[in-house]
């Protein structure tokens, strides 16, 4: 899960046209909803693939501009996240060197394995995006906050069949303060280790939810100890995401760049289609 390194990347695709405020929200939050499918909240083939058949029924320009953010998140039609998810791609490549790095924080972090680093890997970009552009952050926020965001996510959540119930929900997530701070947190490593230990609290209580009760009372009584234990030694998981991000530095704005020409063409075929009212 990584939304800056996901609006930047729509941003940077759609620099020179002319958005409107609105069109620009539309674009940022759709680049970054998919990975509402890391909570649960829908499914992650439908939020990572199906941008472009919501194009083709979006109902007014503020949805296909939403659209045209799925799309460029996606791994059908070719997004950021099918050339950074593919084998061999910008994560898959960076496996080896990180795991190494995790090995000396283990105790810290638990057991490390591929969806660790994967993790790890999209934060640390992350950090070094909001580096490299301090305006990304605020620009998220603001987006997340527009009032006409609440339709559209609400009609591509029907869309992929959501439940009335869980829309709601995951509308009150959208605005939640809560989720303002998560992005505001990637303008430091402290803050970033803050995310990443929550979200990890997160998936730990969750993989439990279908434990007796006794055993979930003593999961979660073992989880507050080791969060807060984790918590102490917060130098140690800053540490980890320093050295992490010093080693994608070299090269991780190189792949955007790289992604982003390959995104291009696909990029303006849809907006010709936008342009032109074909669809």
């Amino acid at each position: 899960m990584n939304p800056l390194a996901h609006a930047y990347f729509v941003l940077e695709a759609y620099k020179n046209e002319k958005l409107t405020k609105d069109q620009r929200d539309h674009l940022i939050v759709g680049s970054i909803i998919p990975d509402i499918s890391q909570f649960g909240l829908a499914n992650y083939r439908q939020t990572h693939t199906r941008g472009g058949a919501f194009l083709k029924q979006a109902k007014n320009p503020l949805e296909r501009y939403f659209a045209l953010g799925l799309i460029s998140h996606g791994e059908r039609p070719a997004g950021l996240d099918f050339h950074s998810h593919k084998k061999k791609g910008y994560i898959d490549s960076k496996q080896r060197k990180v795991i190494r790095v995790l090995q000396k924080y283990k105790k810290h972090i638990g057991k490390i394995n591929h969806g660790l680093t994967h993790d790890i890997i999209e934060f640390a970009v992350d950090y070094l995006i909001a580096k490299r552009d301090p305006t990304i952050i605020k620009k998220v926020r603001v987006a997340f906050m527009n009032p006409k965001i609440t339709e559209t996510t609400t009609h591509f959540l029907r869309f992929l069949n959501i439940p009335r119930r869980r829309t709601k929900r995951i509308n009150k997530y959208i605005q939640n303060k809560h989720l303002q701070h998560f992005f505001q947190n990637f303008d430091s490593l402290g803050g970033m280790a803050d995310n990443w230990r929550n979200i990890k609290f997160f998936h730990n209580l969750k993989g439990g939810r279908h434990l007796p009760l006794r055993e979930k009372i003593k999961r979660l009584t073992e989880l507050s100890y080791y969060n807060l234990k984790r918590k102490i030694k917060n130098k140690k998981i800053m540490n980890m995401f320093e050295e992490t991000s010093t080693y994608l530095e070299k090269d991780y704005h190189r792949f955007l760049s790289q992604s982003q020409r390959k995104f291009s063409k696909l990029k303006n075929e849809f907006l010709r289609n936008i342009n032109s009212k074909k669809v």
